[in-house]
């Protein structure tokens, strides 16, 4: 199963031990015709996790306005609170001041920012974008897919695929007309006998598709983070 990681620059990371941080929820009473807000709670697990990453649990939940049934009941409820059965991983890299985040965007943007409304002066996070000029310049790897948007005219956004397509004349036109959000790169790494394919998004997202450990994730995810954070000269 793809597993997708975020990575955000930290200025604050001031989680307290043991309990972390939870949001604040609104006490409600019955016939208030008001629900719970939905939480969000960060907390460590362990220190050194893997080299110099602190591992932690974070939990976020959403609202969700599907019509839903409960426990065999008839009646359908309007929406739903959901999330808390599905802990994200956080790595905090207390070396370099990054945090790396488990987790599908919405998830990883929204408890975040959450956190931060809530908790200023405790934690203090910011995701960048990705300089993919200077990441193709640097990159060894084979470049087998890309995605382009913001392009004028009927179609707002295209896919380009096919082994080096950066060597395409269409790649160039899109790159002009367009902004890259998307790079899919085939890499061999730590000694894989077949090559892989990862995807890279804007917002330093990276899709990793290969069934590794956690800890062979954050090995590779460290080895290719100067390519997320570096920048064209």
């Amino acid at each position: 199963m793809a597993r997708v990681y975020y990575f955000f620059d930290v200025e604050v990371f001031d989680v307290p031990e043991p309990y972390g941080l939870r949001t604040e929820q609104q006490l409600t009473f019955p016939g208030m015709g008001k629900d719970a807000d939905p939480i969000t709670e960060l907390k460590l697990i362990k220190k050194n996790f893997y080299i110099n990453l602190h591992q932690y649990s974070c939990i976020h939940e959403v609202v969700d306005k599907k019509p839903r049934r409960f426990g065999g009941e008839p009646a359908y409820y309007p929406n739903s609170i959901t999330g808390a059965d599905k802990p994200c991983n956080v790595f905090y890299d207390w070396e370099s001041r990054q945090l790396i985040f488990q987790g599908a965007r919405r998830v990883a943007f929204g408890a975040m920012r959450r956190l931060i409304k809530q908790y200023p002066k405790q934690i203090n996070v910011s995701s960048g974008e990705i300089d993919f000029s200077f990441l193709i310049e640097n990159t060894k790897s084979v470049i087998v897919g890309t995605w382009f948007s913001g392009l004028n005219g009927q179609v707002k956004s295209i896919g380009m695929f096919g082994d080096r397509v950066n060597l395409d004349e269409r790649f160039e036109l899109y790159q002009r007309l367009g902004a890259m959000t998307a790079l899919y790169l085939e890499i061999t790494p730590m000694g894989n006998p077949k090559p892989c394919k990862i995807m890279i998004s804007k917002d330093r997202g990276v899709v990793i598709h290969e069934d590794w450990t956690i800890e062979q994730d954050l090995e590779f995810l460290l080895k290719i983070k100067p390519l997320l954070f570096g920048k064209t000269k």
